[in-house]
């Protein structure tokens, strides 16, 4: 497994990304440098209390539950993989609304 040091991670890294999201002393210059204005203020959203089961996410993206606790692995056990990395060990294409 190829594990990079936190320093060489750039935003294009989604845990990264969620990470940095988190924080808000990160957020309001990070947008201020997407906008290219200057933001008075952020306030945070409290996160949702509830979280989908698993079953309802997997018949909404037309997949079996074993194949989506597969792709749930894989993502657990790759954190540096990208999208297309872990749609191709999970042979996600076979799969779904969007196999082929």
């Amino acid at each position: 497994m190829d594990i990079r040091p936190l320093s060489e991670q750039t935003l294009m890294n989604g845990y990264v990304f969620a990470m940095i999201m988190r924080e808000p002393r990160f957020i309001r210059p990070l947008l201020e440098a997407v906008v290219g204005r200057s933001i008075r203020g952020i306030t945070m959203a409290e996160p949702e209390k509830t979280q989908v089961p698993k079953e309802v996410v997997s018949d909404i993206i037309g997949v079996t539950l074993p194949q989506f606790e597969n792709v749930l692995s894989l993502i657990k056990e790759h954190p540096d993989w990208d999208d297309r990395q872990i749609a191709g060990a999970a042979q996600w294409r076979k799969y779904g609304k969007y196999g082929g």
